[in-house]
């Protein structure tokens, strides 16, 4: 589990080799889910890594260390008092997050620091690329538990026929 934020930060870096443009963010859509599945007190390795990953990634896209954490620091306590409050809504809070940061990419930090403003249509690639990246990334962390109980029922014995 420690090592997909990694990976990810491998994959974001090759795909924008291959696009010549940054498109894919897959560790940051990991971070906001590892954030909206978080449990127990044992994951915080994995949310150490994921947030390690964005960071390092964060500093390879704008040059500057922490940049980043300026969006993610006040989402982690969004996402931690919303996914308590609204019990079902993952898929909502999770769209919400990548729409506001992706926003706040083409809005702030681009105008800002890189002198340039980049297209709308770039920034609403880059949200739908990174939203069908979670969803795949989330089916992937489900498991078994994404396919549905077709109502069949398995025939196990008991302890008096087994023997």
């Amino acid at each position: 589990m420690i090592m997909i934020p990694i990976i990810l930060l491998f994959i974001d870096l090759l795909s924008f080799a291959l696009f010549s443009q940054w498109l894919v963010y897959s560790t940051f859509v990991y971070l906001v889910l590892v954030l909206l599945r978080w449990r127990t007190e044992h994951e915080w390795g994995t949310i150490g890594v994921a947030l390690s990953s964005f960071v390092l990634l964060d500093f390879v896209i704008h040059g500057r260390v922490g940049l980043g954490l300026a969006f993610v620091v006040p989402m982690m306590f969004l996402v931690f008092r919303f996914k308590y409050t609204l019990l079902y809504a993952n898929v909502v809070i999770f769209t919400l997050c990548l729409l506001t940061f992706f926003s706040f990419e083409s809005f702030v930090l681009y105008p800002y620091i890189h002198d340039q403003m980049p297209r709308l249509t770039v920034t609403i690639v880059k949200f739908f690329i990174n939203l069908v990246i979670g969803f795949v990334v989330l089916w992937y962390t489900q498991g078994n538990r994404s396919l549905q109980n077709r109502g069949r029922k398995v025939w196990t014995p008991n302890r008096m026929s087994a023997s």
